[in-house]
């Protein structure tokens, strides 16, 4: 039913964002700690991380994210990516896909430990796509 996969849904977006490397593979560098706070300060805005190749924005990107909820990652793989994104996380249109971000916005509200009271979509767009690099966006329902 629509009411389950809605629920699905926000259950997704809710569970701790766990980054592909375990932590004893990662070496902080001052750029998670500023990519953290950015999150922490987040309003109504997207933040676009760009840079040389193999410079380390993936993982400054997940490891500033570690363990928040309220995340989920999509990984852009042509033009056409956003009905497969809903696909993937199995709602099935904007409408939906905008009510389960107002529900994932009321569930961060009530976390005070979370560093983020927005949903966040984190799009992973491959260097041999046309656009290249990473973009994580901060949607506001």
């Amino acid at each position: 039913s629509d009411w389950y996969k809605t629920r699905a849904a926000v259950d997704h977006f809710m569970s701790p964002y766990e980054p592909r490397r375990p932590t004893r593979e990662v070496i902080k560098r001052d750029v998670m700690e500023t990519l953290e706070n950015q999150i922490r300060d987040w309003k109504e805005h997207a933040t676009i991380v760009s840079g040389r190749h193999l410079a380390g924005k993936t993982v400054a990107v997940e490891e500033a994210l570690r363990g928040t909820r309220g995340v989920f990652r999509f990984r852009i793989q042509n033009l056409d990516w956003v009905p497969l994104m809903y696909q993937e996380l199995a709602v099935k249109d904007e409408s939906t896909f905008k009510q389960v971000l107002r529900r994932v916005r009321r569930r961060l509200a009530k976390l005070p430990d979370n560093p983020t009271k927005f949903p966040i979509l984190l799009l992973d767009i491959p260097r041999e796509a046309p656009e290249g690099g990473s973009l994580l966006f901060v949607f506001q329902p």
